[in-house]
Parts: C-alpha cells; structure tokens; sequence
C-alpha cells in the first residue's frame, strides 16, 4: 500500500513528465480505438471488391495481416511494455489481490489445453493479461481526472483526424462497400459502426471533466458538438441508440446527485422498476415492437445468427471452444454456423456476451459476470458517498458496456478500447470502494 501512495505521488508531483506520458500513449490509445486498424490502413475492403472478399472469409483481421499493420502493432506493444516497466511489481501486486481479474485472464490462457486453435488461444491470452496489465498501469500512473483528459485527447486527435479523412480523402473516410450505407462517415475507423460507438465512448469524459476557465469550458462544448455529429453521420443505428442512452443516463445521475439521499434512492428504485417492467414487455412483444416502429424484427438478421450459435453453444457449453478460437472461417465449428447461415466470411456474433460464451463457455461468462456485478456493488457504495467526477465517469462506463453488448460490443478483446475501457472502470471503481472503506473504517 505504502508503495502505491508514493507512486501516485509521484505522479501528482511531476505534471510535465505526465504531459510528455499522456503525449506519449495517445498514439497506442488511437490504435486500440481503431480495433483492427485505421481506415487508410485497410482501404482495401472498403470498395465493392474488398466488401466481396471480405464475404468470402477474407476478414478485417486478413488484411490486417499486412506488413505495416505487423510493425505497428509491435511498436505499439513495445511502447505500453516501457511504460509499464516501472510498475511492474504494483501491476503484479494488483493481479494477487484482485482474484476475479486474474482468474479470468488465467481461464483464457488455460483455454489453450482445449482450443480449437491453441496458439492463438495462448498468443491472445497473453495479450489479455498485457491488456488487464495496462489498465492497472493507467489507473497507477494517472488520477481519475488526468484519466478523462487523456481520452478526451484521444477523442479529439480521432474527432479532427476523422473529420480530415472525410474533407480531404473521402475515399478512406466515407464508408463505401456493396452500395450499403454508402456515404456514411467511418473517420479513421475500419467501419462505420466502430466510429460510431467509438466515438461514443471517447464523449462520455467531457460530461464529467471538471473545468474551471471560459476557454476550455468552450472547447468542451466543441468537442461535444463534433462528436455527437460524427455518431449521428455514421448511420449506426446501434451508437445512435447507446448514445441517445447515455445522455439520458448521465442527465439522471448527474440529477440524482444533487438531491438528498433518501429522494435519491426512491427515484433510482422507481427508474430501475420501471426500466425492469419496460425490458419485460419488449421482451414479450419484441416483434409486434420491431413491426410498429418499421424495422426488422430479426434485427438485421441478428437474431437468426444467434439461434444458429446457441447451436453450437450448447455442444461445448462449460469451457467453449478457446479463448478467440471460436471464428475460423471454413474451419472448425464456425464453418458449420457459416455453411447453415449462408456467410462463409461470418465472423462476429453481433452479440458480447454470446462471442464470450463460445470462447470461454458459461464458466467464462460467470467469472466475468461475477466481475460486473461486483463493480455494479462498489460503484452504488461510492456513488451514495458524494461520488467525484471519476466515479460518475466509471459508472457510465459500466451502463455503456451492458446496453452496447446487446447487439454488438466485445468483452474481452486485447486489442480493443472497447474492452480496455470497461476494465479500468471496473479496477477504478475496485480502489475508489476500498479507498472510502478504509477511510471509514480509520
């Protein structure tokens, strides 16, 4: 614990060098936004011809493959390993006591013995723990409020690089493949989608970042208007719908706070209540829902891929098929899901929780739903204890990943922000939880 204190005062003592370290991460943290690769990278699939390969099983990651992308990936590893380096034995520490974390990160690297892919099971396994590893490292080496500036970076340098790609080389920018959606904005993003529900993660700090002059007060309402306008372009009906979710649900907590504690709890029940009734009913009348509001019922044909996967669920239901070994094209228990769906090229179970579930099995989903509903725990205590701005931030993290894993999301992907976020939210709310029950308790 002493050794944690003198590093996070370490950290608070020397502003310029944690100005030269957030510069630093930017361009890993716009990787890992990227997911897998930038748009100008993987160009390719996004013309008629590259949508076409793409259906015949030569995916994203295929193309990602390429030379540039290899040694990108390695600078961007090799740039996290240095950082991380002088926080090692506070990271490894982190691992021991935290047993959720490392027992979920362990079941993916044991998932090897029964993979369908061994290697990759083992090779993304690693990555995992390197990726678990790194969010410990940020929660060290940065508070909370240094935390949502640096993504607020991030979300600028990929709003303007976005907006440049879409000016100046619409051919990267704009989303162009088979004829759909044509024109929608992708940005420096391989896919439409992922720009919109990236770029909704990346506006989440800028409701919560505490600023104190004009200037930067204006720039924030800039950055919001930006952002909100590249999710809205993007035509992703998905990140429209988290999106228009999460301003509902910052305006609420952000309410909720202000009031008294007993009217806070009452409104929270009555909300959760009614949320409860409004999930019963559209559970029982999806259809006739989907039908009155003019859109389809399978969601896009979502809900027939996931008929077809439980499928395959149901063969390997404990342990699954490994960590990330799942999609393999034509091979293994994919190409069947392929064959009867009529999608070779299928390769994502347009649902998180599902995806998790055929890597790691019901065990997984447990370990990891354990992991949830833990960090649901401590951000109730925190946020009943005058919560600050990280914490509020934590918590809409935690709302994003349950709505944004419906239909689309990932749990656990190294390489992905998407996963990288919710897992410092579920370790920063961890410490802030443990941090007011020790000063309770002295």
């Amino acid at each position: 614990m002493k050794q944690v204190t003198e590093t996070q005062e370490l950290a608070t003592k020397e502003p310029i060098y944690a100005l030269v370290i957030s510069w630093i991460l930017l361009f890993p943290l716009l990787v890992f936004a990227s997911g897998y690769g930038f748009s100008f990278e993987l160009g390719a699939i996004n013309t008629y011809s590259g949508e076409a390969f793409a259906m015949q099983g030569f995916s994203e990651m295929t193309f990602g493959k390429s030379l540039v992308l290899q040694i990108q990936a390695i600078v961007v590893y090799l740039i996290c390993v240095f950082l991380m380096v002088p926080f090692v034995r506070i990271i490894a520490a982190n691992f021991r006591r935290d047993i959720l974390i490392s027992s979920l990160t362990l079941l993916a690297i044991v998932s090897c013995i029964w993979s369908e892919n061994p290697v990759k099971s083992l090779g993304y396994g690693i990555l995992l723990i390197a990726g678990v590893a790194f969010a410990f490292y940020l929660l060290e080496r940065f508070p909370a409020k240094v935390l949502m500036n640096l993504f607020l970076m991030v979300g600028a340098v990929a709003a303007i690089g976005s907006l440049f790609l879409i000016v100046f080389f619409p051919e990267y920018g704009l989303y162009d493949r088979a004829g759909i959606a044509s024109g929608a904005w992708e940005g420096i993003f391989a896919h439409k989608n992922n720009c919109g529900e990236m770029m909704t993660y990346l506006l989440l700090p800028a409701f919560f970042v505490q600023l104190k002059s004009r200037s930067a007060k204006i720039l924030r309402i800039a950055y919001i208007a930006l952002v909100l306008l590249i999710i809205v372009m993007s035509r992703s009906a998905g990140a429209w719908v988290v999106c228009g979710s999460c301003l509902m649900f910052i305006a609420i907590i952000h309410l909720l706070v202000r009031m008294p504690g007993k009217d806070a709890a009452a409104i929270a029940l009555v909300l959760v209540g009614g949320a409860l009734i409004a999930g019963i009913v559209v559970y029982n009348y999806f259809d006739l829902l989907m039908v009155a509001i003019g859109k389809d019922p399978t969601m896009t044909g979502r809900t027939k891929i996931w008929s077809a996967l439980m499928q395959s669920m149901m063969k390997r239901p404990l342990l699954g098929y490994g960590f990330k070994a799942f999609w393999q094209g034509l091979h293994g228990e994919s190409g069947h899901v392929g064959l009867l769906m009529d999608w070779v090229g299928m390769g994502y179970a347009e649902n998180g929780v599902i995806d998790l579930a055929l890597e790691l099995g019901a065990v997984g989903v447990a370990l990891y739903l354990l992991v949830f509903c833990r960090a649901v725990k401590d951000a109730i205590y925190c946020f009943t204890r005058e919560p600050s701005p990280g914490v509020m931030w934590y918590i809409t993290l935690l709302f994003v990943l349950a709505i944004s894993n419906i239909e689309s999301g990932a749990l656990l992907a190294p390489t992905d922000l998407k996963s990288l976020l919710p897992m410092v939210a579920f370790l920063g709310l961890r410490q802030e939880a443990q941090r007011l029950s020790s000063e309770r308790v002295a």
